[in-house]
């Protein structure tokens, strides 16, 4: 008797046991569906000294601007999210553009959340922007920023001097005879 209610009670835990495990299991496979992007999360960082600094942590309803000069890069990262301001996924691929490549060019990362933004040109402007399809599944709804990036004047580092010569100048000698000396006699 004994050994039939000690059956009974190991198979009564070994179902409790399965139905834990699939349980589990069956939370785990239904993770809450990614909410749609209504807005991109800009933000920039370089490190100087291993310091990090952070630049622009911005929406993209925001009017965005960034300085950096000719021959830097800076990374731009972005991350959706919805609309309640909390992170979320794509539905594809983001795609960077640049309105000036020769004057800040972009070049998008493997998984398209980065790209690195570079001044090719002093004095320059260039518009940066990145769109992607915010909504999860067939619709398509597409959210785009943009990030204005100014490329100051290149500093003066020497200077130059030109030698020019008179006859090239358009100036007028008056020779301006000078007043007698009454102590000077004259001839």
């Amino acid at each position: 008797m004994n050994d039939i209610l000690l059956a009974i009670v190991l198979a009564i835990l070994c179902v409790i046991l399965i139905i834990s495990i699939v349980g589990i299991a069956a939370r785990q496979k239904t993770k809450p569906k990614p909410r749609s992007a209504v807005s991109l999360l800009f933000h920039t960082h370089w490190k100087v000294n291993n310091a990090i600094h952070h630049v622009i942590t911005a929406t993209s309803k925001d009017s965005l601007m960034l300085t950096i000069p000719k021959g830097t890069t800076r990374t731009l990262h972005i991350t959706p999210l919805d609309a309640d301001n909390q992170p979320t996924v794509f539905d594809g691929m983001p795609v960077w553009s640049s309105t000036d490549e020769a004057a800040v060019s972009v070049l998008a990362s493997l998984d398209g959340l980065s790209a690195y933004v570079t001044a090719q040109r002093a004095n320059a402007t260039a518009s940066i922007s990145v769109s992607a399809d915010g909504a999860q599944g067939e619709m398509v709804r597409t959210i785009t920023g943009s990030i204005d990036v100014s490329v100051p004047p290149a500093d003066a580092v020497s200077l130059a001097i030109d030698v020019v010569p008179l006859d090239a100048v358009a100036v007028s000698i008056v020779a301006d005879p000078a007043p007698a000396d009454p102590a000077v006699p004259t001839a």
